[in-house]
């Protein structure tokens, strides 16, 4: 019994030493597609910084550029994530991304119909103050089709930042959420 309970007071420090592991994840939302699942910056230490893919009227397809956040506070290499992303062919090549900083949130507009995704907006931060880049570094990606539809806002919480989206899609991207997880700015 006393081994029991010295387990369990044991285990009581550990957690309240150990870091909490934070991960905001938004629901995808939009048009149903054929197929769901998750694209994310393929190596732990990287964090969003744009988005790449295939743009016509609406969003055809999608994926992550990420780079790696250095001592400084600044990014590093900039690569593309999760092969082509996800979607389909049509459209042209689009991409967006920050000249410096990362992204901690995402504003999106799906089509009149809410069956696609039609625009991604972000605004870049700095990664080592967590306070938006001045001048402000605003960045759209996606179609060009009428904005109808009302703004979907999905923001990291403080202390998060991008590290992927969730994603439903076929031909187009019919509905993506954001991935945020812990900002960890190496010493």
């Amino acid at each position: 019994m006393k081994v029991a309970v010295s387990l369990i007071c044991l285990l009581g420090v550990i957690a309240a030493v150990l870091p909490a592991s934070a991960k905001k994840i938004w629901p995808a939302q939009g048009g149903s597609g054929d197929i769901s699942n998750a694209i994310e910056c393929e190596k732990k230490d990287e964090y969003m910084v744009g988005i790449f893919g295939r743009a016509g009227a609406w969003i055809d397809r999608i994926g992550p550029i990420c780079a790696p956040v250095l001592p400084s506070g600044a990014m590093g290499h900039h690569s593309h994530s999760g092969g082509l992303g996800h979607g389909g062919s049509g459209g042209g090549p689009a991409s967006a991304e920050c000249s410096s900083g990362l992204i901690r949130g995402i504003t999106y507009r799906l089509t009149g119909d809410h069956r696609m995704v039609l625009t991604v907006h972000f605004t870049c931060w700095d990664a080592k103050t967590q306070a938006l880049i001045q001048p402000l570094q605003n960045h759209d990606f996606g179609g060009n089709g009428s904005r109808v539809a009302p703004a979907i806002e999905n923001p990291c919480p403080d202390g998060e930042a991008a590290r992927g989206l969730e994603t439903r899609w076929g031909k187009h991207v019919n509905a993506i959420g954001l991935r945020c997880d812990t900002l960890k700015v190496p010493k």
